[in-house]
């Protein structure tokens, strides 16, 4: 039955909890009426608020019939609309994209910006199986991975699609058995957008070879997007306890758990370390250089935007060749938090005697002073030719360049890490390295201090 499907999708993803406010997205579509209607009779004894919203693109004349249309259908059940008008032909124009794509980007800026102002937490969507299919053919013919292939999710965000499960078919046979009226969209009909070639075309063409097409690619998109999801938490997971990064210049690991990290896993978290450094995606032939070289000779990968991919010693380096990082120096004058440029910030508060034992750990990222032994105030700054200090278990005075390259950091991130000086002068710590011998914490420590370096 085509009400129960759709109501075990509301229940199985949890869409509408009781008391919530749902906007629901109505072009005057069999689908997006379809769902009108049947969250209409679903929502009051279900205990959910309804108000619809209307965006009038300005790109056909019989787009005004649709709006008379929507507007009749709400004031007939009593349901709230809120009607807005954005010309998409000339925003496509002024944003250089396509038709498609600028309406879609009107669309969910006004549905979000009428969810906000009408306290709505979620909006309902009308897609359906077959628009389902459609994204994940048009995903795989741009290239996309399991998350595109996974095509679109039940719920996203504030996005709901309670409609994902059924068929237009489905759609069309139901508001006929009802009785219900829609509107068509003339422009459903030209190929000179790309979903609707994929539509009159591909999709027949396909159905050609197998008539179930559309559902099987659905079906397909539910267990990609499954496995895509397990995949994300098992290199999240894996990131968490074996990733260090230091600020926005770089990322390092340690080469044996990448060795024996599975294949499936590690090129995901190649993605991610471009990710967390650039805040932008990877593509997929970078991601197989990267991959090959960790397999084969382990040379420097460039990639785009600066970043390097690359090796040293016992560790895997994702770095920053781009610009230089800009240089800094703070005065600080008692304990507090300290915002040291790079994308770094600094946590430095005195800790109860014993507890500096419990929390010790050779990361570079904390270490633990003996307050009486570096005179206030502290100077924090970038490293300058010549710092250097006697570092712990060592007798000779080492240049922080000599430390940096023993430890792996390539030249960029050693130009942004934060070097400590005492109210005397003396270097006591730079991030990533071992504190400096006469400052350590022992048995008649009085005060302690700890330094914890992290992203801010």
């Amino acid at each position: 039955m085509f009400e129960d499907k759709v109501s075990q999708m509301i229940q199985q993803e949890k869409m509408f909890p009781e008391g919530t406010r749902v906007l629901i997205a109505v072009s005057g579509g069999a689908d997006s009426v379809c769902l009108f209607h049947f969250l209409r009779l679903w929502a009051r004894p279900a205990g959910v608020q309804l108000h619809v919203v209307h965006l009038h693109h300005m790109l056909r004349d019989s787009a005004d019939a649709d709006e008379t249309f929507v507007r009749q259908m709400c004031q007939e059940h009593g349901v709230p609309l809120t009607v807005g008008r954005t010309d998409v032909g000339a925003a496509a124009r002024l944003e250089g994209c396509s038709v498609e794509e600028a309406g879609r980007n009107a669309r969910m800026l006004f549905f979000r910006e009428t969810a906000q102002r009408e306290q709505c937490s979620r909006v309902a969507l009308g897609h359906h199986t077959d628009d389902q299919a459609e994204t994940i053919i048009q995903n795989l013919l741009r290239g996309a991975g399991s998350n595109g292939l996974g095509g679109m999710r039940p719920v996203r965000d504030i996005w709901c699609r309670p409609l994902l499960g059924v068929s237009r078919n489905e759609i069309i046979a139901w508001l006929q058995k009802q009785g219900y009226t829609w509107r068509e969209d003339e422009t459903n009909q030209e190929e000179q957008f790309n979903r609707n070639r994929i539509r009159h075309r591909l999709i027949p063409l396909m159905q050609e070879f197998n008539p179930q097409i559309s559902r099987h690619l659905a079906e397909l998109g539910i267990i990609l997007k499954a496995e895509h999801d397990y995949l994300e938490n098992q290199m999240k997971r894996f990131a968490i306890g074996h990733l260090e990064q230091w600020g926005l210049y770089c990322i390092r690991s340690f080469l044996s758990p990448l060795e024996d990290c599975p294949a499936a896993i590690r090129l995901r978290l190649w993605m991610e370390c471009y990710r967390l450094l650039t805040g932008r995606g990877l593509e997929r032939r970078y991601v197989l250089q990267v991959e090959n070289s960790f397999n084969a000779e382990r040379n420097d990968v460039g990639l785009p935007g600066g970043i390097k991919a690359g090796f040293r010693k016992d560790r895997m380096i994702w770095y920053s060749d781009g610009d230089q990082p800009e240089r800094y120096q703070v005065l600080l004058r008692e304990p507090g938090i300290v915002q040291a440029g790079c994308g770094m910030e600094l946590d430095i508060r005195r800790v109860p005697g014993r507890k500096w034992a419990e929390l010790s750990d050779d990361s570079g990222r904390q270490v633990f002073v003996d307050e009486e032994k570096v005179p206030w105030p502290l100077v924090i700054r970038s490293p300058e030719p010549g710092d250097g200090y006697v570092p712990f278990g060592s007798k000779h005075h080492k240049s922080l360049r000599e430390m940096f390259s023993d430890r792996g950091f390539p030249g960029d991130i050693r130009r942004a890490m934060p070097v400590f000086i005492d109210g005397q002068g003396r270097t006591f710590w730079a991030g990533g390295l071992r504190i400096a011998n006469d400052v350590q914490v022992s048995e008649v420590t009085q005060s302690v201090l700890r330094i914890l370096v992290r992203l801010n």
